[in-house]
């Protein structure tokens, strides 16, 4: 483990770890035209001679999702909210939640396209000794987008490609920024026991709005 700004431990110690993590979910309800799912997942890593470095991390989120038609064509609208805290050593370090509504639009039995708005707040509750300085990352977090979705004629493979465009208002001025983020994969179901490959690749361009404090 290395050090960062933010109250871990300055010292850098080799050390042997574990990681443990898990996911559930779980329908709470499950109609024709509506789902509503709970879940909950953790991350937990342990360092064996640096235990001031290990991460817990707890979230958990809910999503509802409804399908119908709009102008004869299948539509689905969802949202989802998520809440997660992190903890370094025995501190709490960051606390997320993020709302994200999405609309999907089909065209055929082949195309699709996707919008969504994701709006996230990023408290770092364990870096109080940066509040109101240019290294203060509390933020909130807007984020557009749309994807368009192509499945081939063969029906085992999926294309898509999409475009993100997000703006981080930030307490301290090292970390306002306009991001723009390109997107392409590929989805392909095997034949072979039921699986899947996925490629995919970004772009993320971010443009700052201030000089940073200490590189210009």
């Amino acid at each position: 483990p290395s050090a960062n700004n933010f109250g871990i431990p300055l010292a850098s110690t080799p050390s042997a770890g574990s990681l443990y993590k898990g996911n559930f979910s779980y329908d709470l309800v499950r109609d024709y035209n509506f789902d509503l799912t709970a879940g909950y997942a953790f991350l937990h890593t342990s360092n064996d001679k640096a235990h001031g470095f290990d991460l817990l991390d707890n979230a958990a989120h809910l999503a509802a999702t409804r399908r119908g038609l709009w102008r004869g064509r299948p539509v689905q609208a969802a949202v989802r909210l998520d809440y997660d805290h992190l903890l370094v050593g025995s501190d709490p370090f960051l606390q997320r939640m993020q709302a994200t509504p999405s609309f999907t639009l089909t065209h055929s039995d082949f195309d699709t396209t996707s919008f969504l708005f994701r709006y996230t707040l990023y408290d770092f509750v364990g870096a109080l000794n940066l509040d109101s300085t240019p290294f203060d990352q509390d933020a909130d977090n807007v984020t557009v987008g749309i994807v368009r979705q192509r499945q081939l004629h063969d029906r085992d493979k999926s294309v898509y490609g999409g475009y993100y465009y997000d703006h981080t208002f930030a307490e301290g001025s090292n970390f306002h920024y306009d991001g723009h983020k390109l997107q392409v994969g590929l989805q392909w179901d095997l034949p072979w026991h039921g699986m899947q490959l996925n490629v995919e690749g970004n772009a993320y361009f971010r443009d700052y709005d201030n000089p940073h404090s200490i590189f210009g």
